[in-house]
């Protein structure tokens, strides 16, 4: 993830600048996916179904940056570092039940400690896309001033994907760190435990006839869409 792309960088740089050019702004926002579901395996399951998907991936949890940056040229037409503004708007989507008292007591709470490890996590994310604008910003700042706007801005664009390519790297180092500690969480750990049970009566269910003809139509009751240890907790960082 760059802060543009390299055609239309150059272009953003040279819209009109706020008044409070120079500089990094930021926002943060929170946006919400509905999940369902009494037991661990049919809260899983809803988060598999309904989490943000992300290059045909599901993820409990991403977080997304947009930076815009805006250049304001001095007199002459010049540009230099203190010209330079980034506003980043920062977007973590959490998963967010829609009728928590009807899940079990226990599975609510461990719902909630799942969910407050999901904030936990995003928000790292958040501090280190921080860390990445800061660093683009100070490199900026100690170029020379251009003669042309246009040159200084492809100087930014150079800048800007290094260090993000950088950043990917340092996100996607979170997520593994972090991915076992969440894989291994009681929320996950229960909805395993129900897929192996469902495994194992399904494999000694004695066959009947009239099931050859259904089994290709409808899945079985609670099966899980797939494995919950297998989901990226922020594939939007890779």
């Amino acid at each position: 993830m760059g802060i543009c792309g390299p055609a239309a960088c150059a272009a953003a740089l040279l819209m009109a600048a706020p008044a409070f050019a120079g500089g990094i702004k930021t926002q943060l926002n929170y946006e919400y996916y509905a999940v369902d579901g009494r037991s661990a395996l049919d809260v899983i399951n809803s988060m598999l179904r309904h989490g943000p998907d992300y290059g045909g991936d599901h993820a409990y949890a991403t977080t997304k940056v947009d930076v815009d940056p805006k250049l304001a040229p001095s007199a002459g037409g010049s540009c230099s570092g203190s010209n330079l503004t980034l506003e980043a708007r920062f977007t973590v989507t959490l998963p967010r039940h829609s009728a928590p008292a009807t899940m079990a007591p226990s599975t609510r709470a461990q719902y909630s400690r799942f969910l407050g490890e999901l904030k936990t996590h995003e928000l790292k994310h958040e501090k280190i896309f921080k860390g990445c604008l800061d660093a683009i910003q100070r490199q900026v700042r100690s170029l020379p001033p251009a003669p042309s706007c246009s040159a200084f801005s492809q100087q930014v664009q150079a800048i800007s994907d290094r260090e993000w390519a950088r950043c990917r790297v340092l996100n996607q180092a979170l997520d593994d760190h972090d991915g076992a500690r969440h894989d291994s969480m009681p929320l996950i750990a229960d909805a395993l435990k129900e897929v192996a049970s469902i495994q194992s009566r399904a494999a000694f269910a004695p066959s009947r006839p009239e099931d050859r003809h259904t089994e290709n139509r409808r899945p079985a009751r609670n099966a899980l869409s797939g494995d919950p240890s297998d989901l990226v907790i922020n594939p939007s960082t890779r």
